[in-house]
């Protein structure tokens, strides 16, 4: 099987074909075919379709050739979400294919996830991305837990939490978790000075490679979209049209709609009269 995934949720974008070698069997092995990188540079909305048709000619595939196509939904940044997931959604519901999506955290910490968890096991993982407004979106959790999560990244088990929040209230709870569990930790981000850590134990951090990239690698957007699709709920006929961008902070016109404090005519309520009216 053909699986083509791109992760969308930062600057950089990731773009990778992947294939497996026998549908539905959870040992395949998925072999790597072609990736693709877009540097910061790059605005994904002029970039993304030149850099899936530069992956695809890299393997010899047609776009028709394709089995699964596989999505970051986040969370990420909002435009950056949205073009990757409607340019999915597009193509996978032109082409009645199946559409993965994966959490884009899962993604960004898997290689770090994969290391520990062998050398390891016990270690806490805290990784963070900047959220804007002051606040991260935060994954944190025992490596070996995240790595048992890879079969359905979207379905985190209790011990680890995906969340967006203040950065102390992030640091703080994690700093409880690590002491709760008397192991060692590491931590992976932009904004992650030593100065910020500086409530964690020292003694016990594992420090990570100063090479360890602070990006999706497009490789683990391919594998966990095998995963995935091999392991998800229903994945073999997810409708495209039902996967969604997970910004796991409600916007601010939402909240301000759900609040009371729109004009009554805001253009954002004449929208929805015209939507629910036709009129």
């Amino acid at each position: 099987m053909k699986f083509l995934a791109w992760d969308t949720s930062s600057h950089f974008g990731a773009i990778c074909a992947v294939e497996s070698a026998r549908e539905g069997a959870a040992d395949a092995m998925p072999q790597i075919r072609a990736e693709f990188a877009l540097g910061v540079e790059a605005a994904h909305s002029e970039r993304l379709l030149w850099a899936i048709h530069q992956t695809l000619e890299a393997c010899r595939w047609k776009l028709s050739d394709v089995d699964v196509f596989g999505v970051g939904v986040g969370p990420g940044s909002f435009t950056g979400l949205r073009i990757g997931i409607t340019t999915a959604r597009t193509l996978a519901h032109t082409l009645a294919k199946p559409l993965v999506g994966f959490s884009s955290m899962a993604a960004l910490v898997r290689p770090m996830a994969e290391t520990l968890a062998v050398t390891e096991p016990k270690t806490w993982i805290f990784a963070q991305t900047d959220a804007c407004k002051g606040e991260w979106f935060t994954l944190m959790g025992p490596a070996k837990e995240i790595l048992l999560c890879r079969n359905d990244p979207l379905q985190w088990r209790k011990a680890v939490k995906e969340q967006v929040q203040d950065p102390q209230a992030a640091l703080k709870a994690f700093s409880v978790q690590v002491k709760k569990a008397r192991g060692k930790w590491a931590a992976f981000g932009d904004d992650l000075s030593d100065d910020a850590l500086k409530a964690l134990p020292k003694k016990s951090r594992v420090q990570l490679p100063k090479s360890t990239p602070l990006r999706v690698i497009p490789r683990y957007a391919g594998i966990l979209t095998v995963e995935a699709f091999q392991h998800g709920h229903d994945a073999k006929t997810q409708d495209p049209l039902a996967v969604h961008p997970r910004y796991l902070r409600v916007a601010d016109a939402e909240k301000n709609l759900k609040e009371g404090r729109l004009k009554k005519n805001a253009p954002t309520r004449n929208v929805d009269l015209i939507e629910a009216t036709g009129k």
